[in-house]
């Protein structure tokens, strides 16, 4: 799979994120699955690794209000709950976690 050539959009009609390679259909994942499973530093505790994120807090139809390409590793992506540190690198989003 090229590095220089992952895209991740979201369509709000089927309510996913299709992430693609050269043009092709590698996932889709749902929006709320995605949010709930964030790793940055307000989400999940920097010391013991537990997550401080409150799921029941999160809705349920939350979705992407932008996201944008980090070099050619990962996206980042703006929440339309407010949050604004998620990075999710392309190889954890093509992973069984999601």
């Amino acid at each position: 799979l090229g590095p220089n050539k992952w895209e991740v959009n979201y369509d709000p009609v089927k309510t996913k994120i299709t992430l693609t390679n050269d043009g092709v259909s590698m996932k889709q994942i749902d929006p709320f699955e995605l949010r709930i499973k964030c790793k940055c530093a307000a989400c999940i505790d920097e010391v013991d690794g537990r997550q401080i994120l409150k799921v029941e807090k999160v809705p349920k139809d939350v979705h992407p209000t932008n996201m944008m390409k980090k070099g050619n590793y990962a996206v980042a992506v703006v929440w339309s709950d407010g949050h604004r540190s998620s990075i999710y690198p392309f190889e954890r989003l093509l992973s069984s976690e999601f």
